[in-house]
């Protein structure tokens, strides 16, 4: 799996992955080592997207100061040379899966998705990330405030590790009834309606376009709450894991699993409206 946030797509794989990639796992030392680390701001070779990933940074990243920014192959190179370097990356994880085809040979295929993440190991892939719909100003906040959310909470808890944070998101899951659910109308599958998610979600809910859902997590809208699906690549495959995240308080309420390629099913809201009654 790859995964705190990883795909995991045997249940168990699913519920480690939260925040661990190429089964680098994430303990209380170490987030605390990240949050006083010199933070850079690795650069793509694309200007559009990195004036996107400042502004995303800029707005909405507040673990660490961002003490200056370069081209991430430059920024990598100073973690391999400073273990007290930390580097904030986007990047595409990319999985395979090896099968004998027979006459001695094997075949591999391939699933990759995108990412933003931390690099604090110097390979040439961030060690923790989180991955995302594209690199959208909106999915780059959502990745960085899962990301910090995780580690902070970390450190807050006094956690052993990643694998314990949905401890904290079982905590605050309960709380979501107080806010209102915000549904972006282009992720429902086409079977799901209005009185389908009430009939399995029975709190605050709004259907928005997708204009409006990128609206409220960019004006951290208060008292809203949004769901995010993202792509992660399992083995040749790609699974999909739902997210529930306050758009002003910045936190993680709950992670499911989307079963419906990556589309908003009743299953969803019911698994979303179980994790509120858990105590």
């Amino acid at each position: 799996m790859k995964t705190v946030f990883n795909l995991l797509f045997t249940i168990g794989i699913l519920s480690c992955t939260y925040f661990s990639v190429n089964g680098q796992f994430l303990n209380n030392e170490e987030a605390k080592n990240l949050k006083k680390s010199h933070v850079i701001l690795g650069l793509t070779d694309n200007e559009d997207v990195n004036e996107i990933f400042r502004n995303a940074v800029k707005e909405f990243w507040t673990l660490t100061e961002i003490q200056e920014e370069m081209p991430v192959k430059e920024a990598i190179s100073k973690v391999k040379s400073d273990g007290s370097v930390t580097v904030i990356m986007l990047g595409s994880d990319v999985s395979k899966r090896s099968s004998d085809m027979g006459n001695g040979w094997t075949g591999i295929t391939k699933a990759s998705s995108l990412y933003i993440g931390l690099n604090t190991k110097g390979h040439s892939n961030a060690n923790l990330m989180q991955h995302t719909r594209g690199w959208s100003e909106e999915q780059l906040v959502f990745g960085l405030t899962t990301l910090q959310d995780a580690i902070e909470a970390i450190i807050t808890h006094n956690l052993s590790g990643m694998a314990k944070v949905k401890d904290v998101y079982d905590e605050r899951s309960p709380s979501l009834k107080n806010f209102t659910l915000l549904i972006d109308k282009s992720t429902m599958d086409p079977k799901l309606t209005e009185a389908i998610i009430a009939e399995n979600y029975t709190h605050p809910f709004e259907l928005v376009s997708h204009e409006d859902w990128v609206k409220a997590i960019m004006d951290k809208q208060e008292g809203s709450a949004y769901i995010n699906i993202i792509p992660v690549p399992v083995g040749d495959k790609i699974a999909y894991l739902g997210y529930v995240i306050s758009c002003n308080e910045l936190e993680a309420f709950m992670y499911f699993r989307s079963h419906k390629n990556g589309a908003l099913s009743s299953k969803s809201m019911s698994e979303i409206m179980k994790a509120t009654t858990v105590k």
